[in-house]
């Protein structure tokens, strides 16, 4: 049994057993409603089982794992259940992923694959004849993704390789999209997992991963796919034998650190250029790529650490790297994800090392044995790595790393506390002795805190630290400096200084949590800290009393700005994050009675003498923490005096009369009332008392009477908010006594052996290993219980029978004090609801026939406290509430206080498991910030315990037993009415009161009532969802009546806008008809208010749609209202109105006609025989609003359209299409039949093409296009809520095949406007075609006009792209003349456009696009037909251009063998203009080379995939790559020097192509590597700018690119050539290109190439220009990161060496003889050791004091450049070591701090 269960209370325990049987019970029950007959029966009635099955995983019940299976296996076949509406599936495919997530390792199941992935298919990749809203795509997409995460674990055997070899050859060309589309299901797909084959898993396989992983230059998509399925890999690869990963470590790293988009030699950190993702992948698979990035790679170091292996060392570079940006001065947008590598590394570090050390512990056998464990070594080594990274990071400005940090400190010290708690102290120390680091205190303080447990069993067995600066021996001293800081941390309670206020109370928790009994010196003497504690508790309770005193005004600010009720003021002490309560209730409970009394009395005289009203809540959990550590003392000695103090000043004050005084006190005439002032006093005295008696148990009862007068004074008082603290006491002391609660609940338990002083945590985990006692509960007795219905008989039923008097016609009471009386009396009656909750029994059921007996499939043990009361009298009270709500709406309506207070009553008496609800939220909330700070690892090598799970406090596990008991409370009658069994629950008839008058008070003219109104009826809702089709009738009937007013209209869409309506509507076609009519009716409301109400309602409506209703016809009365086509023709005669409607409606009237258009299979509501009429009534209806004026309803009929053409026209595409196809469905036919009829008319076409051309908007700015969409075009109206209409969103984003931006797409070029015309003319044929033929004639005469040219080229592609009869016909009549006609016409702003036309014309068919389009061959004759020879620029660009977007769309593939040949003739072509005199032409030149180079090369690819034979058979020889690439580059490298005009053409086109091929995701070939020497050369040249640019742009581009293995030795060949260049420009640029080089290949590069170009940059340094050689000294700065330890060292040491024999020289009057006069190698050595010293900018290595003093002595050289290398050297060291100077100081000796004082301090001219 769960340790939340098995702690339970006795009562609630006793029952939990039978919640196995009752889980059984419902899986049957289940079982039947998803059967196949009951489903297309009911399809709804599985739904009402969410909930239960919900609580059942909540309550951490041991259910039967046999039932687990059949339940998860019936949600399965309902969840995979291919169906048109996702509704079902969103709704159970979240508690499903909950199931397979809670236990994924118990069950046994055997799972296809292939179900899963034609889910994915249908929901995502494939037409479908229905859509949803956006959020439910979403939705369904996330869980189904997260569902096959879970699953593919039971994945049948061999599913790994069909998996692989499914989507393997779509990984064949990687700049299509199926590539991305592949990756995506195998990254999802492909089982890791033990029990799968291993032996698919192999090496060759994995080198294989890595070669496709590299194929695409940069893709944050395409990285995070291939790090999740890497890591996994790496994750198990302990059970792949044949996986050696030792090989890839290098490769691995490099992919690793390119991760991490950190900026490195000036460059953003940001890639210049990402391989754009489709529309359907991103929703397809929709996770967090930027965020499970971090997280992947984290995990794959981790279990990348082997013994004996590389990946440490690597790792340890990788830090290198990385550590200068955990450092507060280089944050940046890269800091998030250098936060969560390191949060995720720990993590998963100390995940493995917890395994690792629970088998050795259990001598678990396992079959690889423990080979692969880590050593101590090899741990200690990972911790000192990651220890650099948590002390840069610690200090951070993102609150978040810095917390990181902190967490990661304490959590490491469980494993290596020698290496880890000594920074923990320094850090503490440092920013609490020195100055210059004060504000670092906040973040010492809560580093602390998390390390105070570790510090504390530090303490306790005498740990050592190893002495790393000189004053180490004072400071690293744990019992120290807990003793130390006790009293220091004191300052912090601050009240001006929150942060630091909350670190110190957290710290203080941590402490106290550890230790056992706090005693006194007078005591024992014998404690773990040994401080005077006695001194102690005085001084903190006089700083918490300085606190609270000064917490006054800040609380009357939240209050006036918040509008809070003064009663309990807010300040931060009361947050869920301030440890406040926590440390107090911990505190006093473990003080010994001597300090126990002591604090008792300060506290005492503390509340006795000030009134703090603006701290009644935190003084009040003052009280309560010290009385609920001694109830008997605290009550006596500090409740008492308060309480007569209180009841006193009651009895002073004047009565009203209307409660228990006797007439003889009560004001005799006029208006009793109280002064201000003890007004205040009395409420703060009730607050502070309410609290502070709260859970004081049995002990109140002995002071009953004083309780009985108290309540009954205050209610008699006139003051408002004195009978409201009334009100609270009243619900405070009745919670008291009938709830169960723990006792003693922070007392210790029991300390660990052999250290003792300290608290043992445990685990709730069931084989954790440790026994625990269980707390004992507060279980009311007899005397509470009596007393509890004692206060119901004063305070309930009285006041009930009161207030029924007064709301009846026969009342004769003062009406001057009637106000005041019914005040009273409802706060009475809803104290007394508040505080018996659940406690009062509910209402009984008049037609509950089962036996109690029996056990319920719903049943769910829990109760608050022990029954009071009876249900009677909540009866009673619902009864009389509904009397006082006709009462007060007649007489009483304009009073807020009183209407929302009888509101909140009402909701009290109706639904009281949502007041436990929300006890339970709120202390979830309260307790998360313990759970997170108070935790024991389960691994703890401080006293070698092992378990299962963190281990915390047991106070805090308490504190989760009790929240579970209000859970279990509040959900123990919750469904007894949502589930129908065997004999129907009827709803008691005094819900049917509460709902009725909440639907009233919800309608209210008062939003504070209206919200509170509709918050209760939204939980009532859900709790009897029977309810909600009686209550939907008067919500609409409040929209569409004229007479009703604006706020009941806003507070009805308030209601139809809740999720339980929203689902209401989905499921019921009748109330979905209603809620269409009542919005178009409710068109009345003139408001502003009321109008965006009604807005936002349809808009949310419209994004949360789920598909239309699934009933059968034997549910929906044709000729009703509600009827299908009935409700069809009242939205269309609405849209066809011509009054002053607001534009707004013929919106929302449209959407409406499109939700009821895209009907599934599913929807049955729709299917009856007058079907066909209804959508031939919808489809012309859209078809005709293409003529509107109105921009936004021509938009949405358009899109709506292109949804309905495709269902109807894709049974047409085929290449025998023809118009007269006899085959078409009836639907099919009269869809086109109306096509051909509307565009028969005259002139329709030729309307439909003008505004569609003045549907396309441009921007200003440089000539820029942007296509208006739906949601756009609606803003330019003033709307932009009309964006929710995602109809578009159900047709394929373009380009489909290859999305590299090489060619441009069009920037006004709109595919769905092309998609739209090639629906129309597939589905109207040549009469569609031949009424475009005249505006297509008229655009050729317009060439300047952008939108008719884009209309235009949508429309040609549209046609082309048909492949119908028509247009194959029409071709060569007219098609082809026209074409070209307005192709070599067309200006240069639009030729991008028409670019776009002819790659969407050639664009393949099917899904991948393997199929050509019949007119493809014709197209691609026309477009390569041979240019003349006096051929115009512009000519010659439109005519590549135009090529190169053809032949881009045609990938390389078995089915395009026939195109082919036409790479070559445009390769040929391009070859011959290459040196052009025009730039603009020699840039279409080079994209026509990357385009044709590309096929040709994925064409040489293909071969090995293919059968040569096929090849042969067509005529296609092999196409040497390098013959074209050879002939540029001999050209370019021949003449280099002598910079001729042709070899620079040349060059320039050569860069255009490089450039093309990276941004196309190509990998970098061995040509483009060979041209970075001339690339470089020219970078710097200013003779031809348009070279310099593309030299720099391509430069840009080879900065962030990853080379090959093969060809790094060429790329390090041809970077040091140009550093040794004569040109000091080329070497300034080289060395520039050698820091980011070095970066992206520190774990590629081999040892000679490092060792060349560390002696290359070295070199530099004695450059003659001053320029080069200090960009060397900060290169080699850079390159010192993550390099050869050995060069390094000795280089420093070198440097130092020949700095020190200069200096010698110098000081005997000579200098050396190798020294020049110039002072060129002094200047040398100095940056040398420039170099060295900022390559440690943080730290201090033993070497660097030497080196500081050294260079200091340069400082007065003659030379002015070695002065000021000197000088900005030494500003930097100070600036970086400013932080951490109070420690690392004493590493200088005297002398050496000396000279570095003189340096520091300028010269002055005065003495």
């Amino acid at each position: 049994m769960h340790l939340l269960n098995a702690w339970l209370p006795p009562p609630v325990a006793e029952q939990t057993h039978l919640e196995i049987e009752a889980f059984s019970k419902a899986v049957r029950l289940l079982q039947h409603d998803c059967s196949p007959v009951q489903l297309a029966d009911t399809p709804y009635a599985s739904l009402k089982w969410i909930s239960v099955f919900n609580n059942f995983l909540k309550s951490k019940s041991d259910l039967a794992l046999y039932d687990i299976e059949i339940f998860i296996t019936v949600i399965l076949r309902l969840f995979l259940h291919r169906k048109e509406n996702y509704y079902l599936q969103v709704r159970w495919g979240r508690v499903l992923y909950k199931y397979l997530k809670k236990f994924s390792k118990k069950l046994s199941i055997v799972l296809d694959w292939r179900s899963f992935y034609d889910a994915f298919m249908h929901a995502v990749f494939l037409r479908r004849t229905s859509f949803e809203g956006f959020y439910m795509q979403a939705r369904y997409s996330k869980i189904l993704s997260n569902v096959v995460c879970k699953c593919r674990r039971y994945f049948s055997e061999g599913s790994a390789a069909e998996i692989w070899a499914q989507f393997r050859p779509m990984l064949n060309d990687l700049s299509h999209n199926a590539s991305l589309e592949a990756l995506g299901f195998i990254s999802l797909f492909l089982p890791t997992n033990p029990e799968q084959e291993p032996q698919f898993f192999t090496s060759e396989w994995f080198a294989e991963c890595l070669r496709l992983w590299d194929g695409v230059t940069y893709c944050q998509y395409w990285n995070s796919q291939w790090l999740s399925l890497v890591g996994r890999c790496i994750r198990n690869n302990v059970y792949m034998p044949h996986l050696h990963l030792e090989p890839f470590v290098p490769a691995l790293f490099s992919q690793f650190l390119r991760s991490f988009e950190v900026p490195v030699a000036k460059t953003s950190g940001v890639f210049p250029y990402q391989r754009e993702v489709t529309r359907e992948i991103i929703l397809a698979f929709p996770s967090e790529w930027s965020h499970s990035i971090p997280k992947n790679v984290a995990k794959s170091i981790v279990y990348l650490l082997q013994p004996n292996g590389s990946a440490q060392r690597h790792l340890s570079c990788l830090v290198d790297l990385l550590e200068q940006y955990y450092h507060p001065s280089n944050g940046g947008p890269w800091t998030t994800s250098l936060e969560r590598f390191l949060r995720h590394t720990v993590v998963f570090f100390l995940k493995r090392l917890a395994d690792e050390d629970r088998k050795h512990s259990y001598n678990v056998e396992i079959e690889q044995g423990f080979s692969h464990f880590l050593t101590e070594e090899e741990r200690k080594r990972f911790v000192e790595i990651i220890l650099r990274l948590i002390k840069r990071g610690q200090y951070s400005k993102s609150s978040s790393l810095a917390y990181t940090s902190a967490k990661a400190l304490s959590e490491l010290a469980y494993f290596e506390p020698i290496l880890v708690l000594p920074t923990s102290i320094r850090c503490f120390y440092t920013a609490l002795s020195s100055v210059t680091a004060t504000h670092q205190l906040h973040a010492a303080i809560k580093i602390l805190a998390l390390s105070a447990r570790t510090l504390l069993m530090g303490s306790a067995i005498n740990i050592e630290f190893p002495v790393t600066y000189p004053n180490d021996e004072l400071v690293l001293d744990c019992k120290r400096i807990l003793e130390s800081a006790m009293f220091d941390l004191l300052s912090g309670l601050d009240a001006n200084d929150p942060p630091k206020t909350t670190a110190t109370l957290q710290f203080f928790c941590s402490i106290f949590s550890s230790l056992e009994i706090i005693r006194s010196d007078a005591d024992d003497s014998s404690s773990l800290l040994v401080i005077d504690w006695s001194k102690w508790l005085d001084e903190f309770l006089g700083r918490l009393f300085s606190l609270l005193l000064h917490l006054e005004s800040d609380n009357h600010i939240h209050a006036a700005v918040e509008g809070e009720k003064p009663l309990f003021g807010k300040s931060f002490l009361v947050r869920n994050d301030s440890f406040y309560q926590s440390v107090l209730q911990v505190l006093f409970s473990r003080l010994t009675l001597n300090l126990y009394r002591q604090a008792l009395r300060s506290i005492a005289k503390f509340v006795h003498n000030h009134t703090v009203s603006g701290a009644a809540a935190e003084i009040g959990l003052l009280c309560s923490a010290i009385v609920y550590a001694n109830p008997s003392h605290g009550i006596s000695e500090l409740m008492k005096p308060i309480m007569t103090s209180v009841l006193s000043s009651l009895k002073e004050c004047t009565s009203t009369g209307v409660y228990g005084i006797p007439s003889a006190q009560a004001a005799s005439h006029g208006k009793a009332s109280i002064s201000p002032a003890m007004e205040m006093l009395i409420v703060y005295q009730l607050n502070v008392i309410s609290l502070g008696l709260m859970y004081s148990a049995e002990h109140v009862i002995q002071y009953e009477d004083l309780v009985r007068d108290i309540m009954n004074t205050s209610f008699a008082v006139p003051s408002g908010k004195v009978n409201e603290a009334g009100s609270h006491f009243l619900s405070a002391i009745l919670q008291t006594v009938t709830v169960y609660y723990p006792l003693n609940q922070y007392r210790i338990s029991k300390s660990y052996s052999g250290l003792d002083g300290i608290e043992e945590w445990i685990s709730m985990k069931v084989d954790s290993g440790i026994e625990e006692k269980g707390p004992l509960w507060h279980l009311p007795s007899q005397n509470e219980v009596s007393f509890a219905n004692e206060l119901l008989e004063m305070h309930l039923k009285a006041a009930l029978v009161q207030l029924q008097a007064v709301c009846s016609e026969s009342y004769q009471g003062d009406s001057g004090n009637e106000k005041e009386q019914l005040r009273v009396l409802l706060l009475r009656i809803n104290g007394s609801l508040r505080g018996v909750g659940s406690c009062l029994p509910e209402f009984m059921c008049s037609s509950s026939k089962s036996s109690t007996d029996e056990v319920q499939p719903h049943f769910m043990s829990g109760a608050a406290g022990a029954a009071v009361g009876s249900a009677y009298l909540r009866e009673a009270a619902a009864e009389t509430l509904h009397l006082a709500c006709n009462y007060f709406l007649s007489k009483w309506s304009d009073d807020i206080f009183l209407l929302s207070l009888l509101a909140d009553s009402i909701a009290a008496v109706g639904n009281p498991g949502s007041l436990e609800y929300s006890e339970w939220i709120s202390t979830e909330e309260s307790i998360k910030a313990e759970l997170e700070s108070l935790s024991e690892h389960s691994s703890n090598h401080l006293t070698g315990h092992f378990v299962k799970g963190r281990k915390r406090p047991k106070w805090l596990i308490i504190e989760r037993v009790f929240s579970h008991t209000t859970w279990r409370a509040s959900q123990s009658q919750y469904n007894q009415y949502r589930i129908s069994h065997e004999s129907k629950r009827e709803l008691p008839k005094h819900i049917f009161l509460i709902m009725e008058d909440l639907t009233r008070l919800s309608l209210h003219n008062y939003d504070a009532v209206r919200k509170i109104a509709a918050t209760s009826m939204t939980k009532f809702f859900k709790r009897y969802p029977s309810s909600i089709s009686q209550s939907i009738p008067a919500l609409l009937t409040s929209l569409k009546d004229p007479l009703v007013p604006e706020h009941e209209a806003i507070g009805s869409c308030a209601l139809l806008s809740s999720r339980p309506i929203t689902r209401q509507l989905t499921e019921d076609f009748c109330a979905l008809s209603d809620f269409f009519l009542a919005v178009l009716n409710s068109a009345h409301q003139k408001s502003m208010k009321a109008q965006s109400a009604i807005t936002e309602l349809f808009q949310g409506f419209m994004l949360r749609f789920a598909g239309l209703p699934m009933h059968n016809d034997q549910n929906i009365t044709v000729g009703s209202s509600a009827s299908y086509a009935s409700l069809v023709t009242e939205i269309q005669v609405f849209c066809s109105k011509n009054d002053f409607t607001h534009w707004r409606y013929n919106m929302m009237a449209q959407g409406m006609l499109i939700l009821l258009s895209a009907r599934g299979s599913s929807s049955n509501c729709c299917q009856g025989n007058h079907d066909f009429h209804v959508q031939s009534s919808i489809q012309g209806h859209f078809l005709h609003n293409l003529k509107s004026d109105f921009p936004p309803v021509r938009l949405m009929s358009l899109g709506i359209l292109l949804f309905l053409l495709q269902k109807s026209s894709n049974k047409q595409e085929s290449n025998i299409c023809s118009e007269d196809n006899n085959t078409i469905s009836e639907e099919s036919s009269s869809l086109k039949q109306s096509v051909i009829t509307l565009f028969s008319q005259e002139k329709f076409g030729n309307t439909v093409f003008r505004n569609i051309s003045v549907d396309h908007h441009f921007t200003d700015e440089h000539s820029k296009s942007h296509q208006i969409t739906t949601a756009s075009a609606a803003a330019l109206f003033g709307d932009s809520s009309m964006s929710i209409v995602k109809v578009l969103g159900q047709v394929r984003s373009w380009p489909r095949t290859r999305t590299a931006d090489v060619i441009a797409k069009g920037e006004g070029f709109s595919p769905n406007f092309a998609k739209f015309f090639k629906r129309l003319v597939q589905t109207g044929g040549s009469t569609v075609l031949n009424s475009f033929r005249a505006p297509l004639e008229e655009a050729t005469r317009d060439p300047d006009d952008r939108g008719i040219q884009c209309a235009a080229a949508e429309a040609i592609a549209g046609f082309l792209h048909s492949d119908v009869d028509c247009v194959l016909k029409s071709w060569d009549d007219w098609l082809q003349p026209l074409f070209k006609q307005l192709t070599s016409s067309c200006s240069v702003e639009t030729t991008t456009e028409w670019a776009a036309c002819i790659r969407f014309a050639a664009t393949g068919k099917c899904k991948l696009g393997k199929r050509s389009p019949l007119i493809r061959p014709m197209l691609l004759r026309c477009l390569l037909e041979p240019l003349p020879a006096s051929a115009s620029s512009n000519t010659v660009v439109k005519h590549f251009t135009f090529a190169s977007a053809a032949l881009w769309e045609i990938p390389p593939s078995e089915e395009s063998l026939d195109e082919i040949p036409y790479n070559q003739c445009l390769l040929e072509e391009a070859l011959k203009f290459v040196r052009h005199s025009a730039p603009q032409v020699r840039e279409v030149i080079g994209l026509a080379l990357c385009v044709t180079g590309t096929n040709i090369e994925s064409l040489n690819s293909l071969r090995e995939f293919s059968r040569l034979g096929e090849f042969s058979s067509k005529g296609i020889n092999s196409i040497d790559m390098t013959d074209w690439k050879a002939s540029i580059i001999s050209q370019t490298l021949s003449e280099v020097l002598k910079c001729q005009r042709c070899v620079i053409e040349a060059k320039e086109v050569e860069s255009i192509n490089n450039i093309s091929l990276v941004m196309n995701g190509q990998s970098v070939s061995e040509e483009t590597v060979e041209m970075e020497d001339a690339v470089r050369l020219t970078e710097t040249e200013t003779s031809h700018k348009d070279l310099s640019a593309l030299a720099k742009v391509a430069m840009q581009f080879l900065k962030f690119q990853v080379f090959p293995q093969t060809h790094i030795s060429k790329s390090v060949s041809a970077i040091l050539a140009a550093a040794n260049d004569s040109n000091w420009h080329t070497r300034i640029a080289s060395l520039n290109f050698i820091q980011a080089f070095v970066y992206r290949h520190t774990f590629l590069l081999p040892v000679e190439s490092s060792t060349n170009i560390w002696n290359t940059v070295k070199a530099l340094l004695s450059d003659p220009q001053v320029e080069v050689k200090e960009l060397a000294s900060i290169t080699l700065t850079g390159i010192m990161k993550g390099f050869d330890e050995q060069l390094f060292c000795g280089f420093c040491d070198s440097q130092l060496e020949a700095a020190s024999k200069y200096l010698n020289e110098l000081k005997r009057g000579r200098k050396s003889v190798n020294v020049s006069e110039t002072g060129t190698d002094v200047h040398a050595v100095v940056l040398g050791m420039s170099s060295c010293i900022q390559s440690v900018p943080y730290d201090m290595p033993s070497w660097l004091p030497k080196m500081v003093t050294t260079l200091l002595r340069f400082s007065k050289e003659n030379s002015a450049a070695i002065r000021a290398t000197v000088r900005k050297c030494l500003s930097e060291f100070r600036r970086t070591h400013s932080d951490a100077w109070s420690s690392q100081k004493h590493m200088f000796n005297e002398e050496e701090l000396e000279l570095l004082a003189d340096t520091s301090s300028p010269a002055s001219y005065f003495a």
